[in-house]
């Protein structure tokens, strides 16, 4: 019965034309009072996860990549990996892959390592002659 509340109000909201966070919100919440009378645990759960401090990770990796970008940090760095990897048939974006992966795992943060790695390396990619669409991992 819950599983049909929940599909039916979301598929409904959906047609109406609804951007699908909205649809998601609005028919959490009419669930949590239809079954528990108010909405309670809702600011309990996003607290509990407010107060977490990976979340403040992603702005400082953010504040992080625009230091690196500045100063031309990031266009020093793909010239190096166009130097040593340049020539391997899309060793550049191999070499963009390899530091998405070593930065996420030692940020934590998948969040983060999109913002900062994505805000560097789609554009020195894309000047590298890469497809906006493969700089952009599609």
């Amino acid at each position: 019965m819950t599983i049909l509340l929940v599909f039916g109000g979301l598929i409904l909201l959906l047609l109406t034309g609804m951007p699908i966070f909205a649809a998601l919100g609005l028919t959490a919440t009419a669930i949590l009072l239809i079954f528990e009378g108010h909405i309670g645990p809702i600011s309990d759960t996003v607290m509990a996860h407010l107060s977490k401090p990976v979340l403040m990770t992603i702005p400082l990796f953010a504040f992080m990549a625009q230091i690196m970008i500045k100063p031309k940090v990031i266009d020093d760095l793909y010239v190096m990996a166009n130097t040593v990897i340049g020539h391997i048939r899309g060793g550049l974006g191999v070499a963009t892959v390899v530091s998405c992966t070593i930065f996420a795992a030692i940020s934590g943060s998948s969040v983060a390592t999109a913002l900062s790695i994505g805000s560097s390396a789609i554009p020195q990619m894309k000047r590298y002659g890469y497809p906006e669409r493969e700089a952009r991992g599609g």
